[in-house]
């Protein structure tokens, strides 16, 4: 089973690709948005705001190669202050389609934005995760 796990401060939220199987077009933000957590997409999905860039925490290699849109929006710019520190890879959600749903792959993403979720599941829990949407499973 292909999924795609979205780390937040307290919880994983893991998604089955299998859900978005309809759209072949898919990407890792039709994902995000499934789940209901905050990612922006000021340009609308065109790639050129890069306010969409997620941290791959873990199997960058299942994903398919950037394009080179994602390549010429991702890479540093001088004044960048994390120019040169060793950090996650970095992908426009965006840009990436998603595993196939017959595939075995595990995506594990992040984002700062995911610390503060606009939907807690506990409403005294200031900052918990959203409620899962169908087809998600949130794991503590």
């Amino acid at each position: 089973m292909a999924e795609i796990v979205f780390r937040t401060r307290r919880d994983e939220i893991t998604l089955d690709t299998a859900v978005l199987a309809d759209d072949p077009e898919a990407t890792l933000l039709d994902a995000v948005r499934r789940v209901g957590l905050p990612l922006g997409r000021s340009c609308g999905g065109e790639g050129v705001c890069r306010s969409c860039a997620v941290e791959v925490l873990n199997g960058a290699d299942q994903l398919a190669a950037p394009n080179a849109l994602e390549l010429r929006q991702l890479r540093p710019r001088p004044g960048d202050p994390e120019l040169g520190r060793s950090q996650p890879a970095q992908r426009l959600a965006c840009q990436v389609r998603l595993p196939a749903p017959g595939s075995t792959s595990r995506v594990v993403l992040g984002h700062a934005a995911w610390g503060r979720p606009p939907q807690a599941t506990d409403p005294s829990a200031p900052g918990g995760s959203p409620a899962p949407a169908p087809g998600a499973t949130v794991d503590p």
